[in-house]
C-alpha cells in the first residue's frame, strides 16, 4: 500500500493519500483540474490493486 501512496503522490495536483488497510480504501485531496480521477484510478490499478 506504501507504493499507491508513492505514485499517486507523485501525481501533479495530488495533496495528500492516506491508505486504510483496515477497511482497503483509498482517500485522496486532488485538484480536478490538474489531475482526474480517472488518472488517479490507473496509477492504483497499475499497482496491482483492484479499484471500483
Amino acid at each position: 500500500m506504501n507504493s499507491i501512496e508513492g505514485n499517486v503522490g507523485e501525481l501533479s495536483g495530488v495533496t495528500t493519500v492516506k491508505v486504510n488497510l483496515n477497511s482497503g480504501t483509498v482517500g485522496v485531496e486532488f485538484n480536478p483540474n490538474e489531475v482526474s480521477i480517472d488518472k488517479i484510478k490507473e496509477t492504483i490499478d497499475d499497482q496491482g490493486y483492484d479499484v471500483q
